[in-house]
């Protein structure tokens, strides 16, 4: 770990580099410093798009159809979670269609449902999931719809 000290006086402003004290401590210090310079660097971001001066996507809705889906494990249950917290970020609505029932238990196994990830996000069919995505939309003008099969 390398901490650096700096005076940074009116009257030391010249390019001398001589004032600059380097310290170097122990190895055991290094996973403090670590530490502590990821938590400094975690500032919560709740920033919309349109804060930040971003355009919004061109769709308000995402229907995945996990009629395929035969099983859920660990990586897939993080990545679904991945994808309804990015989506999120976006302003774009994330919604689960035609999961048989064993795939729901397992998901419920996994803790996958909480406070923002309901199961008011899960439909029986891919055109429940349309019609209620068209029934409430991003309160934009002029959202088209897309249709992209995968």
């Amino acid at each position: 770990s390398v901490s650096i000290n700096v005076n940074t006086s009116l009257e030391d402003m010249s390019n001398n580099v001589e004032d600059c004290k380097v310290m170097v401590s122990p190895g055991d210090k290094m996973e403090d410093a670590t530490a502590s310079g990821q938590e400094d660097s975690k500032a919560p971001d709740v920033s919309t798009l349109k804060a930040l001066g971003l355009p919004q996507p061109d769709f308000h809705s995402l229907i995945l159809d996990l009629s395929a889906l035969s099983f859920v494990d660990t990586v897939c249950l993080k990545s679904l979670k991945n994808i309804f917290r990015d989506f999120r970020e976006i302003e774009v609505e994330v919604y689960m269609a035609a999961c048989h029932s064993p795939v729901v238990s397992q998901l419920e196994a996994g803790h996958f449902f909480d406070a923002s990830v309901t199961k008011k996000h899960l439909f029986a069919s891919v055109h429940d999931a349309v019609t209620f995505a068209l029934q409430h939309p991003r309160p934009v003008p002029d959202s088209p719809v897309s249709v992209t099969r995968l």
